[in-house]
């Protein structure tokens, strides 16, 4: 890391277990510390100079044992709106997972109606979950295109866009 010239570090972070006895993050913090001494030993040509330590629930123990940040958000906004965020990015990667599942899943599908029997029984549980979807498109497609079938391309534009939309609407509420 120190070769790369565009990284400037500044010293080292710490997330001692989440917990409410305070004192139980001491000994975190302690090695923290030890550590930055050592690499500030070890490699002085690097700035070791900040400790990041503590949480709203233990930013005391840090302070004494040298911290330099901490990160007390929940003590300004709460836990509630900390949770809010939380639940809103699991959300935001719901969606986007599910889309590039299927997304997969619509590409496999066109793959083995190539290259597999249809009897197949892993190409017809994939039919099975794809038909449903590119049939409305296939009836809204002209069939003087040549014999091709565009409908699996314009499913995934269709699942790109929407997965977009949802995580925009889930990031403006």
């Amino acid at each position: 890391m120190l070769g790369l010239v565009h990284l400037q570090i500044r010293g080292l972070m710490v997330m001692p277990p989440i917990g409410d006895q305070a004192e139980a993050s001491r000994p975190f913090f302690q090695r923290t510390r030890r550590l930055q001494t050592f690499l500030s030993d070890r490699l002085p040509q690097t700035n070791w100079s900040e400790l990041s330590m503590g949480t709203s629930t233990d930013y005391e123990v840090a302070v004494q044992e040298g911290a330099t940040l901490v990160r007390v958000g929940t003590a300004i906004v709460g836990f509630e709106k900390i949770f809010q965020g939380n639940l809103m990015a699991q959300l935001v990667l719901a969606v986007q997972v599910v889309a590039d599942v299927f997304t997969w899943v619509v590409i496999a599908s066109v793959l083995l109606s190539y290259f597999v029997d249809p009897y197949n029984p892993i190409r017809q549980a994939l039919d099975r979950i794809v038909n449903p979807f590119l049939a409305p498109i296939r009836r809204m497609m002209p069939t003087s295109m040549g014999g091709l079938d565009f409908s699996p391309m314009i499913l995934i534009l269709l699942v790109w866009l929407l997965s977009r939309l949802i995580v925009w609407l889930l990031l403006s509420l």
